[in-house]
């Protein structure tokens, strides 16, 4: 019977492993991760972000983030940015650099619609250090100690290019008593490209990531912000609900509140359901 069950749980295993980019819980301060035709809404702008997680654990998670860019007029004009994103993960040392680069066009199609179209070119590099890899022949079966490891991977970093476009929709309206604006559009990232599917395998997988949102803005004698966002890349998906208000009257300080939620459809569950009948 244990063996019945172990074949049939072999054969509905699903080989992929699939793996999604950073997701931040601020994302309208680094739009242009969000979307790369949020670029050029400025003359200048400068966005920074930091995420660490687990950080009371061996090989934390870090994520930096830093992006620029800008405008040269108002109504219609080529726009322009960049952005850098490392992420360093796990005692391996697994670091993954994102340089991108953007440009696109935006123009006014009405009196107060603005319509923005980029194309972002990034190069990604992604490294790792096998040294710190702990095997069991590493380890002494009375003291537990480590000895010296000497395993060699057959590739310790790659890099490869991919490709990511969007389209933004802005509508602005300002008079002498309140003035608003909404942002509505979606990005496709990691498109026209395959990477490596890992280290130790010469496979390519493709990693698309869908993203959608909507943002209204509105200052009267207050600020408020409202957005909502999904994306989903592979069998993740990831949808955050937000608001944020300024109080000017108050010296400017900002409050806010955010809904989140992450959850994922994958063929284990079904393998799962399965085992559990035989059983």
């Amino acid at each position: 019977k244990y063996i019945k069950i172990l074949l049939i749980a072999f054969f509905l295993i699903n080989k992929c492993i699939h793996s999604q980019d950073p997701v931040f819980s601020q994302f309208k301060n680094n739009p242009i991760y969000l979307n790369p035709a949020l670029v050029g809404e400025y003359k200048l702008r400068l966005s920074c972000v930091s995420n660490n997680q687990w950080f009371n654990i061996p090989g934390q998670l870090n994520t930096q983030y830093m992006s620029i860019d800008g405008s040269n007029k108002k109504d219609a004009t080529l726009v322009w940015g960049c952005s850098f994103l490392r992420n360093s993960e796990g005692e391996l040392s697994l670091n993954t650099n994102n340089v991108s680069l953007i440009i696109g066009y935006r123009t006014k199609i009405k009196k107060h619609l603005i319509i923005t179209f980029p194309l972002q070119l990034s190069i990604i590099g992604k490294s790792i250090d096998f040294s710190n890899a702990v095997f069991m022949q590493n380890l002494d079966p009375v003291f537990g100690n480590i000895n010296s490891n000497n395993f060699i991977g057959p590739s310790q970093s790659y890099t490869y290019p991919t490709f990511s476009t969007g389209l933004n929709f802005s509508y602005l309206k300002n008079d002498h008593r309140v003035n608003y604006k909404i942002d509505f559009g979606g990005s496709v990232n990691n498109i026209l490209s395959s990477e490596k599917e890992g280290f130790l395998l010469q496979n390519t997988v493709n990693n698309p990531k869908f993203t959608f949102y909507s943002t209204f803005f509105f200052n009267d004698k207050n600020f408020y912000r409202n957005s909502i966002f999904y994306q989903q890349q592979n069998i993740f998906k990831t949808l955050q609900i937000s608001t944020d208000f300024i109080f000017p009257t108050l010296k400017n300080p900002t409050f806010g509140l955010i809904y989140r939620h992450m959850f994922m459809n994958s063929n284990l569950k079904l393998m799962k359901l399965l085992v559990n009948i035989i059983w």
